[in-house]
C-alpha cells in the first residue's frame, strides 16, 4: 500500500552532491506507460544533451507493452521517479477498469513481476529539493492531488492556489500528457510531455530540460521506433486500439471515438473506400493491373460461393480492401513480403479502416501466400472465433484469386463456378491457357479444401 503520510522520499547522499553541480541539467521525464522503445530514446537524447539528472514525474506503466523493462531502466539509471494515478491503480489493484482501461490494467498486473512491483512500490508520491537558491517540487497531478489535471490553460487564480500551498519555484507535473511552461507570480509550472504516449497529434516522444542560472525550460520531442512499438504491443496479444494511439499520437479516447464513427460503415462505403485503398496501394508498389485482377477474382468467388460461406457485404468488402493491398510488402522486400504486407496495413495511418478493422485486413492479405492461418499469429490474437473463421475463409479466395493471376499477365477473363457434392469446379474463361497459373492455383488451394471439405478442380474455358 501507497502511505498517505509518508509522500516524500528523502534524497540520496550522491544526488544531493549532483545538485551542487555548477551548470546542471535535470531531464524532466513524464507519463512512459511502459513504452521501453521511447525511453530508451529519450534517455539517449537526453545524455547527448549532457543531462545530470532525469526526473520522472510518474505513470511508468501502463497501456504499453514493457513494464517490468521500464521500471528496470529506470532503476538501473538511478531515474528519480514518483509514482502516477495508473501506477497506484495497477499496484494497488483495487481499481477494476472498463473496457481498454481494465485491459490495460489486467496486463500491467499480470505482466509485472514481484522485483519490480516492488520498486514501483518504493517510489514517493512527491520529490522535493533545492538547486540554485530555488525550489523544486516534483509530483504526477497537483500539488495537491494525483489525480488533478494541470493544462497550459488552467486558470490562474487555481495555479497561484497551488503555488502558495506548494511553498515552491518550480513545480513540474505530468498526468496530462500536455507539454508545455507557464509562470504564475514568480512560480515556474512545467510538464514535459508524454514520453510514451503523446497525445497531441505528434507521435514522436516527450520530455524537458530543466537548467539554472538563469532558470529554463527546454521543451523536446524526439523520434522512435514507434511501429517498432506497436508491434511489440500486438504481440502481447493487447487491443490494436492501443498500438493506434501510439502511431497516430492521440489519447486513447480519440482512437475510440474514431473507431466508434466508422462503425458499420464499411459495406455502406466500400466503393469509396476501395478507390482511396486503391490509390494508397499503387503508391507503394505500382502493379495496379495485378491487385485489380485478384480483387476481380476474388469478389467473382465469393458471391459465387455466397452459399457455401453466408458471409456478408461487410466481409466482402474486407476481402477487397485485403485484395487491393495484400502486395504492397514488395515496397519493403519480395522475400517474406505477405508478413510486411501486413505491417504496412496494421501502420499505415493513412487507411481508412477502424483498429478492429486493421486487424481483419491485415491478416487476409498476410495468408494470401505462405503459411496458413495460426490462432498464435499476433494479427489474429485479439480476434475472436468467429471473426478469426471469417479471416480463414477470405483468406482461402485471396490465396486462390492470387494463384490465378500468378504470371501478373491478366490472362483469366472470367471464371464460372460449379458447386458439387464433394468438389468444386473453377472453370476460367481464358483465350489462352496459362500452365504457371494453374500450378499456383492447385498449389494455393490448400486453405480453401481445408475450410470448406470440398476438392477444388480447375477446368480452362475459351471465351
Amino acid at each position: 500500500m501507497i502511505n498517505p503520510n509518508n509522500p516524500e522520499q528523502p534524497l540520496t547522499a550522491e544526488t544531493k552532491k549532483m545538485l551542487t553541480k555548477p551548470n546542471l541539467k535535470i531531464a524532466l521525464l513524464s507519463d512512459i506507460h511502459a513504452n521501453l522503445h521511447a525511453l530508451e530514446r529519450v534517455l539517449e537524447d537526453a545524455g547527448c544533451r549532457k543531462a545530470d539528472i532525469f526526473l520522472n514525474m510518474g505513470d511508468s506503466i501502463g497501456f504499453g507493452p514493457n513494464p517490468n523493462e521500464v521500471i528496470e531502466l529506470i532503476c538501473k539509471k538511478n531515474v528519480l521517479s514518483v509514482l502516477g494515478n495508473f501506477d497506484v491503480e495497477v499496484i494497488e489493484k483495487k481499481a477494476k477498469g472498463k473496457g481498454e482501461k481494465g485491459e490495460a490494467l489486467r496486463f500491467a498486473r499480470k505482466e509485472l513481476t514481484k522485483s519490480c512491483e516492488d520498486s514501483l512500490r518504493s517510489f514517493p508520491l512527491s520529490i522535493r529539493f533545492e538547486v540554485a537558491n530555488k525550489k523544486l517540487l516534483a509530483t504526477h497531478g497537483s500539488p495537491e492531488s494525483i489525480e488533478e489535471h494541470i493544462y497550459h490553460d488552467t486558470p490562474t487564480e487555481r495555479l497561484k492556489t497551488l503555488a502558495s500551498q506548494a511553498k515552491a519555484d518550480v513545480i513540474i507535473v505530468g498526468h496530462t500528457h500536455e507539454q508545455f511552461h507557464r509562470e504564475v507570480s514568480g512560480t515556474i509550472f512545467v510538464n514535459p510531455g508524454s514520453v510514451g504516449r503523446p497525445n497531441d497529434g505528434n507521435p514522436q516522444a516527450a520530455y524537458a530540460i530543466l537548467s539554472f542560472n538563469p532558470i529554463k525550460v527546454e521543451l523536446i520531442r524526439v523520434d522512435y521506433d514507434v511501429k517498432k512499438a506497436a508491434n511489440a504491443l500486438r504481440k502481447k496479444g493487447l487491443t490494436e486500439s492501443f498500438s493506434q494511439m501510439l502511431l497516430k499520437g492521440v489519447s486513447l479516447e480519440k482512437i475510440l471515438e474514431e473507431d466508434k464513427s466508422k462503425e458499420n460503415q464499411m459495406a455502406q462505403y466500400c466503393t469509396r473506400m476501395s478507390d482511396s485503398i486503391s490509390e494508397i496501394s499503387t503508391n507503394y508498389w505500382p502493379d495496379n493491373g495485378h491487385f485489380t485482377q485478384v480483387s476481380k477474382l476474388g469478389l467473382k468467388l465469393f458471391d459465387e460461393l455466397q452459399k457455401l460461406h453466408n458471409l456478408g457485404l461487410n466481409e466482402r468488402c474486407w476481402l477487397e480492401c485485403a485484395a487491393i493491398l495484400h502486395d504492397i510488402g514488395l515496397s519493403k522486400d519480395r522475400r517474406g513480403h505477405h508478413k510486411k504486407s501486413a505491417e504496412l496495413i496494421l501502420n499505415d495511418t493513412q487507411l481508412p479502416f477502424t483498429s478492429q478493422e486493421r486487424r481483419i485486413i491485415a491478416s487476409i492479405a498476410r495468408y494470401h501466400r505462405k503459411a496458413l492461418p495460426k490462432q498464435g499469429h499476433y494479427t489474429l490474437l485479439t480476434l475472436n472465433r468467429v471473426t478469426v473463421k471469417k479471416v480463414i475463409m477470405l483468406s482461402s479466395f485471396l490465396r486462390l484469386a492470387d494463384g490465378l493471376d500468378y504470371t501478373h499477365q491478366t490472362v483469366v477473363e472470367d471464371i464460372t463456378i460449379n458447386v458439387g457434392t464433394k468438389r468444386i469446379t473453377v472453370e476460367c474463361v481464358s483465350g489462352k491457357k496459362s500452365w504457371l497459373d494453374e500450378q499456383a492455383f492447385y498449389k494455393k488451394k490448400d486453405l480453401f479444401e481445408k475450410v470448406f471439405n470440398k476438392k477444388l478442380v480447375l477446368a480452362w474455358k475459351q471465351p
